[in-house]
């Protein structure tokens, strides 16, 4: 039989109370040893085994939860070797029971003793590597994303370290137990196809792996090795089981005193945060009811600055500047920031910043960038002025003062400390500000207000005088006015008496126009009645059409009640009825469209567009439709912008292609283009299936 293994490990032992179970443990062991002795020569006496056997039944019993029983010792002097081999073998597992035992006292008091689960994994490490038989490396994996790596370790060298510390997922029965969550026990890697390939380059023969698991997952693993097979059992699966367990209390007690201690944490934050929101508060709040209580600006000031100095425990000092610039615009050569309120600074310290010339420092480069200014570190801004260096500077925060998208001035907070101030501080001087640039824009708007009272008072004044003066002015003009009233009004009588004369005037002028040329068309009626020569009897057709065209219009304007002005479409219907009378046509076999509004036309630009219509048109009867019975006039006139344009087409014969209208020797047409000119107008021609000619015009 092979004795039992002892490990040395004399630097891990433990102090007081656990000193009684040791001395147990080796009594224990030197009465085994002793048994073994006796065993080994196959002989050995009745009494003294009995005697030997009661003493150790009363030394284990003493401290195991179940009692050792060897039964009867045989009387006699030899004992069987069977009897032996039955109590030699409970001996040895109560042994190491009391082991396995003494390892979970070790355990649960680190549990109970220690919040860091390192320090207990560490523990259990080294308790089980002393006190378990065979066992030639422990270990304890955790995961860590898709790798389980070694925590902690008891008889690897470097270069097993080196192999085995880091295991990729899902690589070895190490992985398999985590994902499974369930233990492995391998009484012989022979038959074992988990087992990776360092684990055997390591020499291990057999193991027993164990789940860490927390909230029902596992999150790690326990690995016990040796180098001989079936070296571990159920003893060691349920040890490794109850190891576990103790080590997931630790994590799990970890894991609470650390929520425990951020939640500590953050109630002092969430404590201090509404402290410091309080004293906000009560800056912003003092700062708001100085602005409502007050017109004063000094008053807001002095209010604001005194309100920050006190409830900002981090502001060492506290400015407000205004820029002033003299009566040049903008900023320059001249401008100075000026000291209006602060705190914090000795009265010998202020000569040196009351009055900063442009663009010196920190103050200028906040006013001239228009953007707040957040510096945690003054020994890396180079703006900040050696003034201010001087006086121990280390960190500050300054916002600029507007109004509307100009920069009026700036306020501050300085810091002895580097790095502190914080968003919050930015957030609320930014408040502040807000508010003082409120009080700046009521304290401007109440001097306009009270410099505007006292030029109102002042124009009052002049103007009450003026009145007076303009009063007795008017009492004199007045008079004078009203008898020029009533000279304009016996002036305005006679030319409204004189105007309607002429109105009568005009109608009769025209009337007598009229009246005339159709006295002189009815006498060419009568004379081109006696004339036997048709082209003879036809000029003087074509010269009564032009005289009734005139006439027409001066019939319209003596109907009409305007007296400048004609509608020329009403005066183109007029025209074009007479020609189809006049050369005997009927509606029926010729047509005429007219597509003309109401458009209006003075007499000077009405009778040459007329008389052009009345050539047009006449032209077309003659020529385009002559020895035919059906044909189509089409006339439009309208206004095109600031144009006038006249088109008149006919689908009568084509005009012949080797006329050209501007140099035509026919009396019509030559008519045609001198009436044009004397528009200052254009007339074109295009010929084909419809002859039409465009005339454009300005009035």
């Amino acid at each position: 039989m092979n004795r039992i293994k002892r490990k040395n490990n004399a630097e891990h032992q433990e102090l007081s109370p656990l000193d009684g179970a040791e001395n147990e443990i080796e009594a224990l062991r030197m009465k085994v040893q002793q048994l073994e002795e006796s065993l080994s020569s196959h002989r050995g006496y009745s009494e003294k085994l009995r005697i030997l056997c009661s003493e150790i039944e009363n030394l284990v019993n003493d401290g195991m939860e179940m009692p050792i029983a060897f039964g009867e010792v045989p009387e006699g002097d030899v004992l069987s070797a069977e009897h032996a081999e039955l109590i030699y073998n409970s001996l040895r597992r109560y042994e190491k029971m009391s082991r396995y035992e003494k390892i979970m006292r070790i355990i649960t008091q680190s549990v109970h003793r220690s919040l860091d689960p390192g320090e207990v994994i560490n523990i259990a490490i080294e308790e089980m590597n002393k006190h378990i038989e065979s066992a030639e490396n422990v270990c304890i994996y955790m995961v860590e994303g898709n790798n389980a790596v070694l925590k902690s370790f008891r008889g690897y060298t470097s270069n097993m370290v080196e192999l085995l510390g880091v295991i990729p997922r899902p690589r070895g029965f190490t992985w398999k137990t985590i994902i499974d969550s369930k233990p492995i026990h391998c009484p012989d890697v022979d038959e074992d196809t988990l087992i990776g390939p360092k684990g055997r380059e390591i020499g291990t023969m057999s193991y027993v792996c164990m789940p860490i698991c927390h909230a029902g997952k596992a999150i790690g693993s326990i690995n016990v090795n040796s180098v001989r097979k079936h070296a571990f059992g159920k003893d060691e699966l349920h040890l490794l089981e109850k190891v576990a367990g103790q080590i997931e209390s630790a994590i799990n007690n970890a894991r609470q005193a650390e929520e425990l201690r951020k939640s500590k944490e953050e109630l002092r934050d969430n404590i201090a945060k509404l402290r410091r929101k309080n004293r906000y508060e009560r800056v912003i709040n003092t700062v708001t009811m100085s602005l409502h209580q007050s017109l004063r600006l000094g008053e807001v000031f002095e209010n604001a600055v005194e309100s920050l100095h006190k409830e900002v425990r981090e502001a060492e000092h506290v400015l407000i500047y205004l820029v002033e610039s003299g009566n040049q615009p903008g900023f320059g050569s001249g401008s100075y920031a000026v000291l209006k309120a602060q705190r914090g600074h000795e009265r010998s310290f202020l000569d040196k910043v009351e009055r900063i010339p442009y663009p010196r420092g920190t103050t200028w480069k906040t006013i001239i960038e228009g953007r707040a200014r957040f510096i945690p570190d003054a020994d890396e801004d180079p703006s900040l002025g050696q003034a201010a260096r001087d006086l121990g500077a280390a960190s500050y925060v300054s916002m600029p003062l507007k109004l509307e998208d100009d920069t009026v001035g700036c306020i501050h907070i300085h810091s002895f400390k580097k790095g502190a101030f914080t968003k919050d501080h930015l957030k609320l001087l930014e408040i502040v500000a807000k508010q003082l640039e409120t009080a700046i824009n009521n304290a401007r708007k109440t001097e306009a207000l009270r410099m505007s009272e006292e030029a109102l008072r002042k124009t009052k004044d002049d103007l009450e005088e003026r009145v007076r003066e303009r009063t007795s002015e008017l009492q004199k003009s007045n008079t004078l006015l009203i008898k020029e009233i009533l000279e304009r009004r016996c002036v305005e009588n006679e030319l409204k008496q004189s105007l309607a004369e002429k109105d009568v005037l005009l109608k009769e002028i025209h009337h007598r126009v009229k009246n005339n040329l159709q006295i002189i068309s009815s006498l060419l009626n009568l004379q081109s009645r006696k004339i036997k020569d048709k082209n003879a009897r036809s000029s003087f057709l074509e010269s009564n059409n032009r005289i009734q065209s005139i006439a027409t219009l001066h019939e319209q304007l003596y109907r009409s009640k305007d007296l400048s002005r004609i509608d020329f479409g009403a005066h183109i219907r007029n025209m074009t009825n007479h020609l189809l009378r006049s050369y005997g046509v009927r509606n029926s076999d010729i047509s005429v469209d007219i597509e003309a509004g109401q458009v209006y036309l003075n007499i000077n630009t009405a009778i040459p567009c007329g008389l052009i219509v009345n050539e047009l048109v006449s032209n077309a009867i003659k020529h385009g439709f002559a020895g035919r019975t059906k044909g189509n006039i089409k006339i439009s006139f309208g206004k095109d912008g600031e144009k006038y344009v006249l088109t008149v087409a006919n689908d009568g014969e084509r005009f012949p292609e080797d006329v050209d209208i501007n140099s035509s020797a026919t009396l019509g047409l030559e008519l045609v283009t001198s009436l044009a000119k004397q528009l200052k107008g254009s007339i074109e021609m295009s010929s084909g299936d419809v002859t039409e000619f465009r005339l454009e015009f300005r009035s």
